[in-house]
C-alpha cells in the first residue's frame, strides 16, 4: 500500500497534464520540519507554522490547509519527501494567474521543499 501512495504520489506530482483546480496548491515541507497542524492558531506555534500563515493570509483571508493524506507517518517517505508533511492549501478568492505567482513564492521559502498544481485526477478505464 505503501508503494502504491508513493507512486500515485510521483505519478500526480510529475503529471504533464495542465488540468488542475484553481484554486488549490499541495506543498511539502522540508524533510526536517515538524509535521504541522493547521486546525488551530496558537501563540505557541512554530516559527514555520506563523510564516505560512502570514504568507497565506496576504494572500486571501479565506484559505484553508490540511494533510494531503490524513494517514501518512514519519515512516511514510521516498528519499526527500515524506507523506505526512504534504499539505493542501485552498483558497477562496484567486485566480489561475495568482495560484502560479503564489507557487513561485512558496517554492523560495526555506523550510519548502516543493510545490505542485492540485491537478484534477481523472479514471482511466
Amino acid at each position: 500500500m505503501k508503494y502504491f501512495i508513493i507512486t500515485l504520489f510521483f505519478n500526480f506530482l510529475f503529471s504533464q497534464s495542465t488540468n488542475y483546480h484553481e484554486n488549490n496548491l499541495l506543498f511539502c515541507l522540508d524533510k526536517n520540519e515538524p509535521v504541522l497542524d493547521f486546525s488551530s492558531i496558537s501563540k505557541s506555534d512554530s516559527q514555520t507554522k506563523k510564516q505560512l500563515d502570514s504568507f497565506f493570509k496576504s494572500v486571501d483571508e479565506n484559505y484553508t490547509i490540511k494533510r494531503w493524506l490524513n494517514a501518512a507517518t514519519d515512516n511514510d517517505s521516498s528519499g526527500e519527501i515524506f507523506l505526512n508533511r504534504i499539505y493542501k492549501i485552498t483558497f477562496e478568492n484567486l485566480n489561475r494567474n495568482n495560484l502560479t505567482d503564489i507557487k513561485n513564492q512558496l517554492n523560495n521559502l526555506p523550510f519548502i521543499h516543493h510545490v505542485e498544481y492540485d491537478y484534477i485526477r481523472v479514471p482511466s478505464d
